[in-house]
């Protein structure tokens, strides 16, 4: 499940895994993407999120969505330097992270890296968010 905000990078996302064979629902933003993962019937192997979003960021659409899927693996995709990521609560070295703008090939090599991984305890993966740090 690729949650991103910007048009172009989802589907670029959607159409390199397709490619490489992977199935992939994708939404347009947080909301969106809870909606999606509460109604699929099958398994969600990995949720991939940026970080910075509308509404609601990444890291509570990853804390919610891995409450619904606690198999789901993460991955966060940021275009934020690194101070702004760490101002997110993002720096745990748990939580892969790819920064924007990116290789295709190192979207697919961390993918099946991610998925290759023994998933981590949902609760010890995505710091809670700060309360009252709204997207820059």
């Amino acid at each position: 499940l690729v949650a991103e905000d910007e048009d172009p990078v989802r589907h670029l996302i959607r159409d390199v895994l397709r490619t490489h064979g992977y199935q992939v629902l994708i939404a347009a933003d947080g909301r969106e993407a809870l909606a999606i993962a509460a109604q699929h019937p099958g398994p969600i192997d990995l949720v991939m999120s940026d970080v910075v979003m509308p509404g609601i960021s990444g890291l509570e659409v990853i804390q919610r969505l891995t409450q619904l899927r606690p198999r789901a693996r993460v991955i966060l995709i940021s275009g934020y330097a690194d101070e702004a990521i760490a101002a997110y609560g993002v720096m745990d070295p748990s939580v892969t992270l790819i920064n924007k703008p990116f290789q295709l090939h190192e979207l697919t090599q961390r993918v099946r890296e991610v998925l290759d991984a023994a998933p981590p305890e949902a609760a010890e993966r995505i710091p809670a968010p700060p309360v009252t740090r709204r997207a820059p």
